[in-house]
């Protein structure tokens, strides 16, 4: 099994770090067949990293034949090594998945909207990209914000890899991030028309517990990432119910 991670000689002699091929090497679960991996990514996923967030690539494609349209954008703007909403989303899932919830939050935190002093979108809405060019005097502006799907990667992000929620056909696991950005956190969901409210709690008790409706479920070790999980059956689900997750 091979998977294309990056390049160290691109036809214009360049070598990259890509963050897609990265991140789908950790979501496609790969990284399980090869978990020494994980210091390799997290070292491409630093050399990608800037002030707006994770990058799709660098450096950037310039005018060479052979690259397709990538090359009529300007370094540092759209997918051209600048701050791609969806794809920085794909890397903060993978880091949610390796078990590293405080880099994980990091990326969030800087592609959020309400975090920057000025927005040249609407500046409750998230943008599709975030630009960077120095020689074009480019910092920080958002090519689109409306209509771009990135809200909806980024709720999709702090469901599965924040909250850890998977859903699957006759079960659904929580593997919770190491790292919430409060002491308390509450998901509302419905799975399988049953409807569900996941809390977290920092009790500060040293050790981490679930709870369904009261009842405590013991949770299983991931080997990979470290981090506690359980498998609930959807068919022990009431109308009505309580996840507890509590530090």
């Amino acid at each position: 099994m091979s998977y294309f991670v990056g390049s160290f000689n691109d036809p214009d002699g360049h070598s990259r770090n890509s963050l897609t091929s990265n991140a789908f090497y950790v979501i496609s679960e790969m990284i399980r067949k090869r978990p020494d991996m994980k210091q390799h990514i997290l070292k491409a996923f630093d050399n990608l990293d800037s002030k707006y967030g994770l990058k799709t690539f660098d450096p950037a494609f310039k005018d060479f034949h052979g690259f397709g349209r990538i090359i009529n954008l300007p370094p540092g703007t759209a997918e051209n090594a600048a701050t791609y909403v969806h794809a920085t989303m794909f890397g903060v899932m993978a880091l949610y998945m390796l078990g590293e919830g405080n880099l994980a939050n990091e990326q969030i935190i800087k592609v959020l909207p309400i975090t920057k002093q000025e927005m040249s979108t609407s500046p409750f809405i998230m943008p599709n990209s975030y630009v960077y060019n120095k020689a074009l005097n480019m910092d920080g502006e958002s090519m689109s914000d409306w209509y771009t799907g990135s809200a909806n990667t980024l709720l999709k992000t702090l469901i599965r890899g924040l909250f850890g929620l998977e859903v699957y056909f006759d079960h659904f696991r929580l593997r919770p991030t190491n790292a919430f950005f409060s002491n308390e956190a509450n998901l509302m969901v419905s799975i399988g028309q049953k409807l569900t409210k996941i809390t977290y709690k920092n009790l500060n008790q040293g050790k981490r517990t679930f709870k369904l409706n009261g009842q405590t479920i013991e949770p299983k070790l991931d080997n990979v990432n470290g981090l506690y999980y359980v498998n609930i059956n959807k068919n022990t689900l009431e109308d009505q119910n309580v996840i507890e997750i509590i530090d």
